[in-house]
């Protein structure tokens, strides 16, 4: 589904976004490495839908992918 896929991946954004009183991020590389991979994929997956033309067009997916490289 459409809408569960954009909320699962803002949800994934907006948690590696979260920072400490210190100023660094909550998670970082050395929490997520492992899991990195297998969650790209899974994002990248969410916009290889041919049923929804604006599966594509995600911004919401492409925000949670940028994160999660980024981190």
């Amino acid at each position: 589904n459409f809408v569960v896929r954009t909320y699962a991946a803002t949800g994934i954004e907006r948690l590696l976004a979260i920072k400490q009183a210190n100023g660094r991020f909550r998670f970082d590389a050395s929490l997520i490495g492992d899991s990195a991979l297998p969650l790209v994929n899974c994002l990248f997956h969410c916009l290889d839908f041919n049923d929804e033309e604006t599966a594509l067009e995600n911004e919401y997916v492409m925000k949670a992918i940028l994160r999660v490289v980024a981190v």
